[in-house]
């Protein structure tokens, strides 16, 4: 400050280029040595992406195209060591095939007994059918009988009618004369 008085000065002459040589081969080690942890993280981050994300992806991928291709019994691997997320995704995806199969299995028995009933439905109306024929074949030939009936009624009836008469002459004795 201005109340402040100055007793002198000191002037150091010191050469400062090994000083300068030093600190910048430090900052060349420095910058290596974060360039090669840099590249250390990154690799192992890419390892640990592989490992954890990447290869449990690719597996739930090649089990979902395996059961859009029909293959439902394939289910994924759980492994130990997976991520919580991962171990997540790959419990929902086992759970929704188990449910889609036993889904299958139910709509597979609805589809046997469905059949069974239509079946049995089929045999009653083929027996419902075979009894309007035997039906259609006794009325047929109650007609036909019917007809006959009256085709030899119709001869008879003049046959009655002759006979009455010659027994109405044969019994009339004043007829005889």
């Amino acid at each position: 400050s201005e109340s402040d008085e100055v007793l002198g000065s000191l002037i150091i002459k010191m050469p400062l280029a090994d000083l300068d040589n030093a600190v910048e081969k430090s900052s060349a080690k420095f910058y290596l040595l974060a360039l090669a942890t840099t590249l250390l993280l990154i690799a192992a981050l890419i390892m640990f992406t592989s490992k954890n994300i990447k290869n449990p992806l690719n597996d739930l991928i090649k089990a979902s195209i395996a059961v859009a291709n029909g293959n439902k019994n394939t289910r994924l691997e759980i492994k130990p060591n997976q991520l919580d997320d991962m171990r997540m995704v790959s419990q929902a995806f086992n759970d929704m095939l188990d449910n889609l199969q036993s889904a299958t299995e139910e709509l597979q028995n609805w589809s046997q007994q469905l059949e069974y009933k239509v079946q049995k439905k089929s045999e009653e109306l083929g027996a419902a059918q075979n009894e309007l024929i035997h039906i259609e074949r006794i009325a047929s030939l109650g007609k036909l009988s019917s007809s006959v009936a009256h085709e030899i009624n119709n001869p008879l009836s003049g046959i009655l009618v002759y006979t009455k008469l010659i027994h109405k002459q044969l019994s009339n004795p004043e007829m005889d004369k």
